[in-house]
């Protein structure tokens, strides 16, 4: 089936999950193309429900930009 443009492969969850089994942040950055896709799907782009969805959060506070910054976690070994 066909997903917005969100990176879900990466497994979207919170950094404190991967925090949580033994993952550490080993770098972040602003990603203008997730940007891009977040104001598209505000302006309906991606259907009325994942806008409605995101105008929510929107309307509850949430910063899209900060929506838009990727986290890598590694978890080291040895």
């Amino acid at each position: 089936p066909s997903l917005p443009p969100v990176p879900r492969y990466m497994g979207g969850m919170p950094v404190s999950v991967y925090a949580g089994r033994g993952f550490e942040p080993a770098v972040s950055y602003h990603d203008p193309n997730l940007r891009a896709c977040l104001d598209d799907m505000l302006n309906g782009s991606y259907g009325t429900e994942l806008q409605k969805a995101l105008q929510n959060h929107v309307d509850a506070g949430a910063d899209l930009d900060e929506a838009s910054e990727i986290t890598v976690c590694v978890k080291r070994f040895g």
